[in-house]
């Protein structure tokens, strides 16, 4: 590989990290032609990718971006998978095909850049994927109708906070049980829904004081007339 090569994928690999929303790194301890095909062909089906790069050009790849310390796991025949849209999805591909295959083994990776271990990649892949978490959001958007106008316009936002609460979760403490991640997502939701149920509720007595008021402006006018 020449010089222009080398330059070439590094600015790819760097474009890879820039958008990816989980990076996850494992080792290869031997696995067949076949079996590295349908890992990535698998990988590929949930929206990740995989790539194999030497080390010193990952190093380069990664300068500049919030998967530097990612560094740490560059050693021996170790690959790279990324997640863009639904990291959870991606884990889960990958932590099944591990316990499938005892030649890969899981090191540990980044999720939004917080550096997670094996058990953390773990506890990654048993939590709700995306379209899970779509429907759940999408549950607390459209009950009761009245929240559609104030909260539909953004649940990607709503989505980009729970990873990131999420990924601290994570990152903090990589032996937690997977139970305790599930309990970091769901205080995220629940503070979520607290505060749309408390729009609701000041939009409910906004209400309540524009009926009060058009009652005393009828009384009013009923004095006129007399």
């Amino acid at each position: 590989m020449n010089r222009t090569e080398k330059e070439t994928l590094v600015a790819q690999l760097h474009d890879t990290f820039g958008r990816a929303t989980v990076a996850l790194v494992a080792t290869n301890r031997g696995l067949t032609v076949g079996e590295s095909t349908e890992l990535r062909r698998s990988i590929r089906a949930a929206g990740g990718e995989m790539r194999v790069a030497k080390h010193t050009l990952t190093r380069l790849a990664l300068a500049d971006t919030r998967y530097g310390d990612l560094s740490r796991f560059l050693e021996g025949p170790r690959g790279l998978v990324f997640g863009f849209d639904d990291p959870v999805g991606v884990a889960k591909v990958l932590v099944d095909f591990a316990a499938a295959h005892k030649k890969l083994e899981i090191d540990g990776g980044a999720l939004e850049g917080q550096v997670i271990g094996a058990a953390g990649v773990d506890n990654l892949s048993k939590m709700p994927d995306l379209p899970a978490l779509q429907a759940r959001i999408a549950r607390q958007i459209l009950s009761p109708a009245s929240r559609i106008v104030s909260q539909v316009a953004n649940p990607a936002t709503r989505i980009a906070g729970a990873l990131a609460a999420l990924a601290k979760q994570l990152g903090g403490d990589d032996a937690a049980p997977a139970d305790a991640a599930e309990g970091g997502a769901a205080e995220t939701g629940g503070a979520e829904s607290a505060a749309a149920e408390s729009g609701a509720a000041d939009s409910g007595a906004a209400e309540t004081g524009g009926a009060e008021s058009g009652a005393a402006e009828s009384g009013a006018a009923g004095d006129g007339a007399e």
